[in-house]
């Protein structure tokens, strides 16, 4: 017999977080919103992109995206 576990929205919601401060720290995310304000907006794409691949890797139970649990 198998069992699957299926992670809570909360925890989801925490894995993703992790991963992207992992990837991209507060520090970062701020110097690519500040470079995009200056007309560079190579690593916001950057960062945006990555964020996209995270929410792939850790999807909601439903698959959609806006879905919100109490």
């Amino acid at each position: 017999m198998k069992v699957a576990y299926n992670p809570t929205h909360s925890e989801i919601q925490d894995m993703r977080r992790a991963a992207y401060l992992r990837k991209w720290p507060v520090d970062k995310q701020l110097e690519a919103w500040f470079e995009d304000s200056r007309d560079r907006p190579e690593k916001l794409l950057e960062m945006t992109e990555d964020f996209r691949r995270i929410k792939e890797q850790f999807p909601y139970s439903g698959d959609n995206d806006e879905e919100v649990l109490s």
